[in-house]
């Protein structure tokens, strides 16, 4: 066989190769994907109302967020001076609102005590 030919049909296969490794490897990358990342729920150090505080991130509409999920929710508090609310969620509402990219921060609502001691 020429060696031109012979060099044709080896620069085939490699090509042939090149493009099953590429195409397995965007295979690969695509179905392990890099997991969504889940936020954490800031839990609060002491009694809790059961209620969650969800803070947006950001442009994000808080009306029509909160339309959203309301299906699934009791939506408790409409918050203007950051754009959140507060609810009562159940566990798939509450894994959803983690998953969510939109969602900057989500808390449990303590409750706290105010003290004042007054001197003469």
């Amino acid at each position: 066989m020429d060696f031109k030919v012979k060099l044709y049909i080896l620069s085939g296969l490699v090509m042939h190769l090149y493009s099953t490794f590429a195409a397995l490897g965007l295979f690969v990358a695509a179905s392990l994907g890099a997991p969504t990342l889940l936020h954490t729920i800031e839990t609060f150090d002491g009694e809790t109302t059961g209620r969650h505080i969800v803070s947006l991130k950001e442009g994000v509409s808080r009306a029509s967020f909160i339309a959203q999920i309301k299906q699934n929710a009791t939506v408790t508090h409409d918050f203007d001076i950051i754009n959140g609310f507060a609810g009562n969620f159940d566990e798939g509402t509450l894994n959803a609102l983690r998953a969510n990219p939109d969602v900057e921060l989500i808390a449990e609502d303590g409750i706290m005590h105010t003290m004042v001691t007054q001197y003469v």
